[in-house]
């Protein structure tokens, strides 16, 4: 899944919606059991948990008369899901998600990221520097990200952005590490994962600034203006809890 392969597969997961369900519940209870045991039987190793397991993965993509979705942002490399990653992944290919794309949050996380998507069959990764990590970030970092989107060609880049929510945080940093991150899309052209929270303002003006840019804001929750605005700039929305909060 490559560039235009992506754009197409997040087409496909912001059309689905809500429906995504509605294919997947009979289905769910039909066959939980038999496979949860299989996977119960699976030997405990790999960076995954249970590779054996995850090789099993690929039984449960969804079939014809289900939907097909991809999540277009999956932080499944955190460590909390390390004691059931594989009974999660199970679970989501069950309500019909056959891929998702894990954006990372900084250079520290790069490698173990790569290794659970090589480990799991659907998972994809994407590298980037979170701007809410932004202590942990250095100026040669940029430079390593480069070559590692180089080296590997991730489905995108990210996750990153600006959060102006989030009190001392340096803005100035923020914007350099940014307008990096976007220029190597740029140059790339691999699509973004833009986090905007407190900032989609900006977030928008850089981006009309800069031109040729392509992805998905990660948790919209701007107006219905902004949400054009950012369409006519070619990219996609995330919706999620923050869209009800105010």
């Amino acid at each position: 899944m490559r560039g235009d392969g992506l754009k197409r597969g997040l087409r496909e997961f912001s059309m689905m919606g809500a429906s995504a369900a509605n294919g997947s519940t009979h289905l769910r209870h039909a066959i939980r059991s038999s496979r949860m045991q299989r996977i119960s039987n699976a030997p405990d190793v790999g960076p995954c948990g249970r590779p054996a397991a995850c090789a099993h993965l690929t039984r449960f993509l969804p079939g014809p008369h289900m939907h097909s979705l991809i999540d277009s942002h999956s932080h499944f490399d955190a460590p909390e899901f390390d004691a059931d990653r594989v009974q999660a992944l199970v679970r989501a290919r069950e309500a019909g998600v056959s891929r998702q794309i894990l954006p990372a949050i900084t250079q520290a996380s790069w490698p173990n990221l790569r290794e659970i998507c090589a480990a799991n069959e659907g998972l994809f990764p994407a590298y980037g520097l979170h701007p809410m990590f932004l202590a942990e970030h250095r100026p040669a970092h940029i430079d390593e990200l480069a070559q590692r989107v180089e080296r590997e060609r991730p489905v995108a880049i990210g996750e990153c952005g600006l959060d102006f929510h989030v009190e001392g945080l340096d803005a100035g940093m923020q914007r350099r590490y940014f307008i990096a991150q976007l220029e190597l899309a740029r140059d790339t052209g691999l699509p973004l994962i833009l986090h905007a929270r407190g900032a989609l303002e900006e977030v928008t003006l850089t981006l009309r600034r800069m031109g040729g840019l392509r992805g998905v804001v990660h948790s919209f929750s701007g107006s219905i203006e902004q949400a054009r605005e950012l369409w006519k700039l070619g990219f996609f929305l995330g919706i999620g809890g923050p869209v009800t909060y105010e």
